[in-house]
């Protein structure tokens, strides 16, 4: 056996193998033709890189089957979950936020009481504001799902918006047409209702507003490009995972990758 050489005995069928990894090669376009050419090209054989390749696409498959499994449980239903989980996927490929960052914030404000459609929606304003503000997503969607699931914002909700960047009393002024300092009173006084929270996002998120295209500006950063890159290169390694799962007795060798 050459030292450049690891050989693995698969015992499955190659061909069944090579069918795999070539429907993997036409349903990534990042992998594009190098997925095409590991599938014609692969034996019995299997470099040390391949194989490295092989456990990390699995892995990853693994993870995002976890991800999508919490949004089957809190959506009610396999189909319900996928929907909603090919869309965060989707979304994560064209944000500077990673899958797990976007699918965590987006079932804490199902948990509050949000649907996925409601979740989605407000993901994307809560994106924004946390790409401009470079405030931690997760805890603005903390505040933001206790504010939903109260029907107000409390003085601690806006105080937890400020802590991550995010100006609320100047927000929920410009929207109300109140002072700061009438904003304060009415949301000690619990006066302040979610609908003017979310008004106040929307405004903010919108055309003109202070954080407008936040997410979009910080994917053209050093970060959000590397972030993007990540993101786009874990979602082709899912689908390469998937597919060498189909391909391969995955319970034999499942100790060997993962």
């Amino acid at each position: 056996m050459a030292k450049e050489e690891i050989i693995v005995v698969f015992g499955v069928d190659i061909k069944k193998l090579e069918a795999g990894l070539n429907t993997a090669g036409s349903k990534i376009k990042k992998f594009g033709d190098n997925v095409t050419n590991v599938g014609k090209k692969l034996s019995v054989r299997l470099t040390a890189p391949i194989t490295l390749a092989g456990g990390m696409a699995l892995k990853t498959a693994a993870k995002f089957e976890k991800l999508r499994t919490t949004l089957n449980v809190l959506t009610g239903s396999a189909e319900a979950g996928g929907k909603a989980f090919e869309r965060l996927v989707q979304f994560s490929a064209k944000t500077p936020f990673q899958l797990d960052e976007l699918v965590k914030a987006n079932n804490t404000m199902m948990g509050f009481g949000l649907s996925a459609d409601q979740a989605y929606g407000s993901l994307q304003q809560l994106g924004d504001i946390a790409a401009v503000a470079g405030g931690d997503l997760q805890r603005i969607a903390v505040a933001f799902g206790q504010s939903a699931a109260e029907g107000r914002v409390m003085t601690r909700d806006i105080l937890q918006f400020i802590n991550n960047g995010v100006p609320m009393y100047d927000l929920l002024a410009d929207v109300t047409g109140k002072s700061a300092s009438e904003v304060r009173n009415l949301a000690t006084e619990g006066k302040i209702t979610f609908d003017v929270l979310q008004a106040a996002f929307k405004k903010a998120t919108s055309e003109g507003g202070k954080f407008e295209g936040g997410m979009a500006q910080l994917s053209q950063t050093i970060s959000g490009i590397a972030s993007t890159v990540k993101d786009n290169l874990n979602i082709a390694f899912a689908e390469l995972g998937n597919e060498i799962f189909k391909a391969l007795d995955i319970k034999t060798l499942a100790q060997d990758f993962i």
